[in-house]
């Protein structure tokens, strides 16, 4: 199945079964970057203000918030680049690997593990489309 959305007359992004893997992950990494200024926009703010280099650990007494202000931000953008990058393998003829939905499971069930109140619930979401959209092989 591919649904076509046409951006202007002379266009189409064809998006289709297979290509969900890399949009869930796009829409994970946003969510991220979005929730940051709202979980963590005095911890940003902070860095900003005190001149963004090397400033996570200046303060000793801000460094634990800081700090998971920073990787907050950063899980954001590597899952952005995750996405682009598994969203060249579902357009290659060789597709997603099945192990890769095994991964997002295992990492799903870490993160559950040491924090069960968090979004990496969303993991075994994407496990299951990952498993749905890889190419058996």
């Amino acid at each position: 199945m591919t649904v076509s959305v046409r951006a202007d007359p002379g266009s189409a992004v064809r998006v289709g079964v297979r290509d969900w893997t890399s949009i869930t992950l796009a829409v994970i990494g946003i969510g991220h970057l979005a929730m940051s200024p709202v979980l963590y926009g005095d911890q940003i703010s902070d860095v900003l203000g005190a001149g963004l280099i090397a400033q996570i650990e200046a303060d000793a007494a801000a460094k634990a918030e800081r700090s998971a202000a920073f990787w907050y931000v950063t899980a954001g953008l590597a899952m952005l680049l995750l996405a682009a990058l598994v969203r060249a393998l579902e357009r290659s003829p060789a597709g997603i690997p099945r192990y890769l939905s095994v991964a997002f499971a295992a990492l799903g069930a870490w993160g559950v593990v040491l924090m069960p109140a968090s979004g990496f619930w969303a993991f075994f979401v994407l496990a299951a489309i990952a498993w749905r959209s890889a190419r058996p092989r």
